[in-house]
């Protein structure tokens, strides 16, 4: 029992060392049932989680840690806690840095506003979401690898300016529920651009145009609040991965043009070396069977010729993965054995 307690005491301040750091106020709510809690709900424990957790990085004693992960409801009356926290982790030299603020408006969203955060050569992992990049400050990360930005607006020149140019060794950026009507990336570095549910952010353009001439993966996920997808250039891209649904409900957006913006991204990618059909896509897939569309039917023979249809999980999606290859001879070949629509109505069946 003595030498238990011993290690005991030993133990007991180790957490001070430690090179990896998560917070959720989750477990500060005061309720049973955490479903029951609202989204947006800034109720009395959030104060007393700020409070812990300002006062918890007080007390660590490292000068470098690998990660910070924070997932908290905010409000304005606690920007001055959220700043404390950038500062300390900006300090400490945090490598892989996660700040996630859930807000109910957009006026109280959190803005970044430090120096220090933007000029870092520490970070190689950001994610934010619910916080504004200030616009007059570029980012100058010569580590910076995997960036991730949600639910904030972003401008076209503030990607090109502030984010990119000072990040030359940026392979993944991703922007989950963002607002935007073009992003044009140029950077040489770049390789995976994701799309993760996504809304213009011009009222009487309400379309998105992509200009990524250096990307080699693209994913186009979730919830698209838009009438059209449009790929300016993505010439270089060798992984294409769709599995969005266009909401019905949309003013804007009817149910044809839902299967038009498929068509016109599926014509926009016939130089990709693979297609990643997901699940929300295949709905509208299905009703492209019209005479004159063969692009598409050329990946359906392919499929069906080849037998490469397989499930891809990537994420919370399931993909058809499709990989292309076959001579044109083939798929003549191909078209001559098969019809045209019963081709299209048996790979149906094999979804």
């Amino acid at each position: 029992m003595r030498r238990t307690g011993i290690l005991s005491n030993r133990w007991k301040n180790l957490w001070r060392s430690v090179p990896k750091v998560v917070f959720n106020d989750y477990q500060f709510h005061k309720i049973e049932n955490l479903d029951s809690l609202p989204y947006y709900d800034v109720d009395n424990s959030v104060p007393e989680f700020y409070k812990c957790v300002n006062e918890t990085l007080s007390q660590l004693q490292l000068e470098t840690l690998d990660e910070f992960d924070l997932v908290s409801n905010y409000g304005s009356e606690f920007r001055k806690s959220v700043n404390k926290i950038v500062d300390f982790c900006c300090a400490r030299n945090v490598k892989r840095f996660s700040l996630v603020l859930r807000d109910s408006e957009d006026d109280c969203r959190f803005w970044i506003f430090q120096n220090s955060f933007y000029i870092n050569k520490h970070f190689t992992d950001i994610n934010l979401r619910h916080c504004l990049i200030y616009p007059f400050v570029t980012i100058s990360s010569n580590n910076l690898i995997n960036l991730s930005i949600g639910e904030s607006q972003i401008q076209g020149s503030l990607i090109k300016k502030n984010i990119l140019s000072g990040s030359p060794v940026l392979k993944s950026l991703t922007f989950e529920y963002c607002k935007a009507s073009l992003l044009d990336i140029h950077s040489t570095s770049l390789e995976n651009l994701q799309l993760i549910g996504f809304s213009s952010d011009e009222e009487d353009e309400d379309f998105v145009t992509i200009k990524a001439p250096n990307i080699m993966s693209l994913k186009i996920v979730g919830k698209m609040y838009v009438s059209d997808i449009l790929l300016e250039d993505v010439s270089s891209l060798k992984v294409a991965s769709l599995d969005f649904l266009i909401p019905r409900n949309l003013d804007t957006i009817h149910k044809r043009e839902q299967k038009n913006v498929l068509r016109g991204l599926i014509q926009s990618l016939q130089h990709v070396e693979r297609i990643q059909i997901g699940y929300s896509c295949n709905k509208v897939l299905s009703r492209l069977d019209e005479k004159g569309f063969m692009k598409l039917m050329t990946v359906i023979w392919e499929v069906l010729m080849t037998n490469k249809l397989k499930l891809n999980k990537n994420g919370n999606h399931v993909f058809f993965e499709v990989d292309l290859g076959l001579t044109v001879q083939e798929l003549e070949k191909a078209e001559e054995e098969a019809g045209y629509g019963s081709m299209f109505l048996k790979m149906m069946k094999m979804f």
